[in-house]
């Protein structure tokens, strides 16, 4: 704020349109104003009902205005605690600006608690997480806020939460809506991924990922499905896993996907047999993850 105030001083600008939330709820009008800028844009008192998901809500309780029943958590155990009886689906906020990411929709009670532990712990909005918002009744949702949310992804080139530079050059965003792929055995485990890491257009390992949104478990495999010993950020599920009839199918497409390329991770899904894509990763969880053993 202060190199902004500086350059409008030094440019002798007349006035100032300060749209982007970070600025507006850091105070930019605030100090334009006192160096005797006029600006068109709210002061860093009244951004705050942006700035802060939990002031907002409170904001409207106190004042009547119609919003979806809620509650506040400041830690991360009273909202676990709280997630055993709430009613599923939900909707879990991150308290401050996550560049219109910062809400995740919970079909289940497993995806609710990893919601809470990716904002409050993991930290994945920053400080944005440091208190959150539990929306009861996702019907009470608006249609409206969450086309706006949609839409703020379009073109947004932010490479701070991830580090993954690459994205940058992409030139124009689309949002892709798919065909929702159920487990017919156990759909409330949600469907299993496998995901193929490949090197110089080779496949190497395997990882089998499964019960996602009930226990999220997870295995690595040889290309001969030998099971190996390795752990990152989920456990490994002890119970034998047969080697898929179409492994050769998959190791094909992997294959063909990554030709070229230094590295990529080729996710494809196997229903009934039938091989469906997922995505190709470039930064698997953008680094983060340990692998035991290295």
């Amino acid at each position: 704020i202060e190199k902004i105030v500086e350059f409008a001083v030094t440019e002798k600008i007349d006035y100032a349109v300060v749209a982007p939330d970070d600025p507006l709820v850091l105070g930019a009008v605030d100090e334009l104003e006192a160096k005797g800028i006029p600006c068109f844009g709210p002061k860093k008192n009244a951004a705050i009902i942006e700035g802060s998901k939990v002031f907002s809500k409170n904001f409207m309780k106190k004042y009547n205005i119609p919003t979806a029943q809620y509650e506040v958590f400041s830690s991360v155990e009273s909202a676990l605690e709280y997630l055993e009886t709430a009613p599923i689906p939900t909707v879990i906020k991150a308290d401050g600006l996550a560049l219109g990411k910062g809400v995740i929709i919970a079909f289940t009670l497993e995806e609710a608690k990893n919601a809470v532990k990716e904002i409050m712990e993991d930290k994945v909005f920053g400080a944005s997480g440091n208190n959150i918002v539990i929306v009861k009744d996702k019907t009470l949702l608006d249609i409206d806020t969450l086309r706006k949310q949609l839409n703020s992804w379009i073109n947004v080139k932010d490479v701070n939460a991830g580090r993954e530079w690459a994205y940058t050059q992409i030139k124009k965003s689309q949002i892709i809506a798919e065909e929702l792929l159920i487990n017919n055995v156990e759909p409330e485990a949600g469907v299993e991924d496998f995901k193929i890491l490949c090197f110089h257009g080779e496949p190497k390992y395997i990882i089998v990922d499964k019960d996602r949104y009930i226990g999220h478990k997870r295995n690595f495999y040889d290309l001969e499905w030998n099971k190996i010993d390795v752990t990152t950020d989920y456990p490994q599920f002890n119970t034998p896993y047969p080697k898929p009839k179409n492994l050769d199918k998959m190791l094909e497409i992997a294959k063909a996907l990554s030709s070229d390329l230094p590295f990529v991770r080729v996710d494809l899904y196997n229903i009934d047999g039938q091989i469906y894509f997922g995505e190709l990763t470039f930064y698997p969880l953008s680094g983060y993850i340990k692998f035991v053993p290295i």
